[in-house]
Formats: C-alpha cells, structure tokens, sequence
C-alpha cells in the first residue's frame, strides 16, 4: 500500500510538467505555435500539416513523451483561417489526449506597410487514465489501483488571442515586427465525470518578434516568448537564422535553465504547388539538478506546405 501510495504521487509531481506542456506551453517547433495562440493563423498562407514526437529526458525509462500533430488551412478570402490539433502525452502509466479546433479572423489595417491585425478563437478537450498494467505485476491487485476509476475527464479549455503583424519581411522591406497574445481558461462544470482537479484555472501567453532579413535569401529572428498560469511566469528567448530556400537553424534558451538547438531542412517536392517537406529535429540541455541525474530532451517534426491559389 504504501508502496502504491508512493509511486501515484511521484507520478503526479512528474505529471504537472508533462501536462502543463500537453496545454499550456510554446512548442519548440513554430509551426505548432497557433495551438497556443490561435490568432497566429491569421500569418500563415498556405496549408500546413505537421507531426512531431518529443521526449523530456533521455535517461529516464518512462520519461514524459509526446505527440502532436496540427493542421492549418487559409480560406479563399484570405481573412479567415482554419486549424486542427490533436495531442498524446504520456509519462509511465499515465496518458492523456486531446484535441483541439482553431480559428482566425484577419483585418488588414493599412496603416503600416500592409500591416494587419488577427484576432483568434480556439477550443480543446481531453481525458487522462491510469494504465495499472504499467505497474508492477505484484502491485497490480492492490486496493488503491482496485478501488480507483482510472479514467479522469479534463475540463474543456478556450483560448482567444490577437496577433499583429507589421508586414511580411523582404529584402526591399527588411524589417517587420509581431506582437501577440493570448488568453486560455478552464471551463468549470460539475464533477459528474471524475474530472481531474486542476489548481490552475487559466493561462496567459505573449509573443514578441523581429525580423531583419540580412540579405535576399537569409533572414535573422528573434522571438520573445511568456507563459503564466497565476503561480509561475515562464520566458524564452529564441533566435533562429532563415536561409530561405533552405531552411533554418535556431536557439532558445528559457527560464526552466533549458538550452535548445534546433535544425530543418526544406525539401520542394512539386514545381507547379511550391510544396515543401519540412524536417526539423531539437535538442534540449537540461542544465542544473534534473539535467545531471535525468539527461536531455529531444524532439523531431515532419511538416508538409502548399501554397493554395487565392
């Protein structure tokens, strides 16, 4: 029993980051970011699929991993955006997934070099449960895990956000500038389903961004990244150097004492569409206490883009 006891709270105390990143964190690849700030699709035109994979420490067996994958799509109109997400995140025997639906709406202002504003709507869902079979076969009859219904709702979350951007960055127009933000909250509703308790209610995000193209076919950008759920405000600042037709490398580095690099790579598959594959892979430097005993995390993404005909 005690035993038991121990291993359901050391998998919580593990649990609040994996979930806390499953709904409330930037991911390191910035195609996933309009699934933290919806607005966001209001900058992208072209449709957009993308899947990655990532795990929090190498050195630990049932380290937390995850799965993502999204979708975006500009309407016709070029004012309205749609996007799909769906996620998968477990750390021992506890799971979650989710899925969530996206949407933007795009006013062109005029006021600065095509400058416009996006303002978004996203709503998501989950469940968790607790695999006992991962436990150990001696602990699997016990009382706690017997008397435990190991299926636990979430409550639904909304986010709104807006994102305003200066105008595209050329080499004509090297420099532009983003601003952003974003809004998520727990939709409360009576405990009828097992809902699993959650001390944070709500989530504000912010993004901060510059782009200074260096030549015609290299670009440097600088992002500033903000998370607060009430209790912790986490910050990154990433940098990443854009060789357009090619690809890109990045650094970020937060306030969790994490090192990311990040590489990708562009591959034109069809002329005629402008599609694109896109492959990215990141590691994290987990500095300090957790980083010696547990190691590094990493995460690879495969992303596809056409451009759509307006």
């Amino acid at each position: 029993m005690k035993r038991i006891s121990t291993i359901l709270f050391f998998i919580l105390v593990l649990a609040c980051p994996a979930f806390s990143q499953l709904t409330a964190q930037w991911h390191n690849e910035s195609f996933m970011h309009h699934t933290v700030n919806p607005a966001l699709l209001g900058q992208y035109t072209e449709l957009q699929v993308g899947i990655l994979y990532g795990r929090r420490w190498d050195r630990l067996r049932s380290s937390p991993s995850e799965v993502h994958a999204a979708f975006s799509m500009p309407f016709k109109n070029d004012r309205m955006s749609l996007g799909l997400s769906l996620k998968h995140a477990e750390i021992g025997p506890l799971m979650a997934s989710g899925a969530g639906l996206q949407y933007a709406y795009t006013f062109p202002l005029g006021i600065y070099r095509g400058d416009k504003l996006s303002l978004g709507l996203s709503a998501q869902v989950q469940s968790s449960r607790l695999d006992p079979s991962n436990f150990l076969a001696a602990d699997q009859g016990d009382i706690v895990l017997m008397d435990r219904d190991n299926r636990m709702a979430v409550p639904p979350s909304v986010n709104i956000g807006f994102h305003y951007a200066s105008g595209a960055a050329s080499y004509g127009q090297p420099i532009a500038i983003q601003v952003g933000g974003a809004y998520a909250r727990f939709i409360p509703y009576s405990d009828r389903f097992n809902i699993a308790s959650y001390a944070r209610t709500y989530q504000l995000y912010g993004r901060l961004a510059m782009q200074a193209f260096l030549g015609e076919e290299t670009a440097l950008e600088t992002q500033i990244l903000i998370s607060d759920d009430g209790r912790n405000v986490q910050t990154a600042v990433r940098s990443s150097l854009d060789f357009v037709p090619y690809g890109w490398v990045a650094l970020q580095y937060n306030s969790l004492s994490q090192l990311m690099t990040q590489a990708a790579v562009r591959i034109k598959i069809n002329e005629a569409f402008e599609d694109r594959l896109l492959l990215v892979g990141s590691y994290v430097w987990n500095f300090g206490t957790v980083g010696s005993d547990l190691g590094s995390g990493f995460s690879i993404g495969v992303g596809y883009k056409r451009q759509l005909s307006q």
